[in-house]
């Protein structure tokens, strides 16, 4: 069983990734995925730009990362960790996996994920064994939105930069 301080420590380290992930351009997203102890058995972030690729979501990497190892008929579950909640469409690449938790740093407050689809009635059979774990830790969630809206405003995009906390003036 995984503790606090190990999610914690976990958490950050999707922060760190995806900082570095900012500094080249590329949405600041960072994932990893563990085993139920813990153990980091895949790590990466997003690359959208630097890959020129609009599949290159960091959960996507590290689902690629262990290719068949973690299809959902395998035995023994994973934990997936993220910088901000996995998008829609990451969210049906991982229902299809072993991950059976997520945690994120950040429910994504412009175009929401997974969490939201688990609500809607066509989808909540498709995700109901997936446990969604959203702002666990304030300091981190901090964090991710902050990076979110340095992205947002570098880009020039100031209006959503606002849903990370950016304030017009």
């Amino acid at each position: 069983m995984i503790t606090n301080d190990r999610i914690h420590e976990l958490l950050l380290t999707t922060i760190k990734t995806a900082e570095q992930a900012l500094n080249q351009n590329n949405y600041p997203i960072g994932s990893l995925i563990t085993d139920t102890n813990g153990k980091i058995l895949a790590s990466d972030m997003n690359q959208l730009t630097t890959q020129d690729d609009i599949t290159a979501h960091a959960e996507i990497l590290c689902i690629r990362k262990l290719g068949n190892k973690i299809i959902k008929d395998k035995s023994g579950g994973c934990y997936l960790f993220s910088s901000l909640e996995p998008c829609f469409g990451c969210s049906f690449f991982i229902a299809r996996t072993n991950i059976e938790k997520i945690y994120s740093a950040l429910k994504d407050p412009h175009k929401g994920g997974i969490s939201d689809l688990k609500q809607q009635d066509q989808f909540s059979k498709f995700f109901n064994k997936l446990d969604i774990i959203n702002n666990q830790f304030e300091d981190i969630k901090n964090k991710s939105q902050e990076l979110m809206r340095r992205y947002f405003l570098k880009i020039g995009r100031p209006d959503t930069a606002e849903y990370y906390g950016h304030q017009k003036k």
